[in-house]
């Protein structure tokens, strides 16, 4: 019988978090899950600490060589996986014990997507705040390309039938990597997946170190990552004005990029940018509503303690 949850774990070099971060899995309260643990080519002690788990729901794979980022390491773990849901876990981050069992609570055969907030933490393991993720709208898709992204990779469960139904996997192209998992959750909304947010801390997020640091790389490939998704919108009718939107926000997209678009007419790009100008206002005004609410709750809580 297959597993309610396939939990997949990318690990390298990653020695000194990798034990931290099983253990907060086999901690689980929910028991009905599988452990996939794809080494991409670690030269540390990491597959010898992964091999001192015996526990038979822990599968390890080790590749031989590193790939220079996780996106093969995710898809290879995604083609073993037999879950009814594959939640992602990178090797420095952990999870309460309690995030299994709520997910589960909360999950439904309407929800394709589920995520939950975090601890921003650092190496210490000392609380810097809390990540809170979300929300989700009818345009979720064109919510995300316009104000970033809105979702942890650590944090986020998906549904594979829905990830296999529509050949979704990480791109592992190199001028991809560090947004890989943005361009991943893009995908899933373009697809039509229906998202929850979960208002609780289920996990820690560890903000120091790590490839996603990297925060010059990082934004020359969301651009290279933009450009993919403009040429999506740009070749929609219905979604040309926010092609169009972004990119004026795209940093260095060239004019003659532009011109791919001569299909749109010129008197209707005020019109497009006004749309556009709305929508993000919207967005923005959500966000800071969800975060007060949050912030505002948590008060509450703090009251009612003291």
């Amino acid at each position: 019988m297959s597993p309610t949850f396939s939990v997949l774990i990318t690990s390298y070099n990653s020695a000194d978090t990798i034990e931290r971060c099983l253990k907060s899995v086999l901690s689980q309260v929910f028991l009905d899950f599988e452990v996939i643990v794809v080494d991409d080519g670690s030269s540390d002690k990491s597959v010898s600490l992964i091999k001192k788990f015996e526990d038979p729901r822990i599968r390890l794979v080790s590749l031989r060589r590193n790939s220079g980022g996780p996106a093969l390491p995710r898809n290879t773990a995604l083609d073993l996986a037999k879950g009814t849901w594959v939640c992602f876990l990178d090797s420095d981050d952990w999870w309460s014990p309690l995030k299994l069992s709520t997910i589960n609570s909360f999950s439904s055969p309407s929800i394709d997507v589920l995520c939950h907030n975090e601890n921003r933490v650092d190496r210490e393991e000392r609380k810097i705040g809390t990540a809170i993720y979300g929300p989700c709208n009818p345009m979720f898709y064109q919510t995300m390309l316009v104000s970033g992204n809105r979702l942890s990779t650590s944090a986020t469960t998906v549904r594979r039938s829905f990830i296999n139904d529509f050949d979704l996997r990480f791109d592992e192209a190199k001028g991809i990597r560090i947004v890989e998992d943005f361009d991943f959750w893009l995908k899933l909304a373009r697809e039509g997946a229906k998202f929850r947010f979960v208002d609780e801390v289920l996990g820690n997020y560890v903000i120091e170190g790590g490839i996603s640091c990297n925060l010059e790389a990082a934004s020359k490939n969301l651009n290279n990552m933009l450009r993919r998704h403009i040429k999506y919108c740009g070749e929609r009718e219905n979604l040309r004005w926010l092609a169009y939107l972004l990119t004026i926000k795209c940093e260095g997209f060239r004019r003659d990029d532009l011109n791919a678009y001569k299909s749109i007419a010129c008197s209707k790009k005020i019109e497009w940018i006004f749309r556009g100008i709305v929508f993000y206002i919207f967005v923005r005004m959500k966000r800071v509503a969800r975060v007060f609410a949050f912030k505002f709750s948590n008060g509450i809580k703090n009251v009612h303690h003291t």
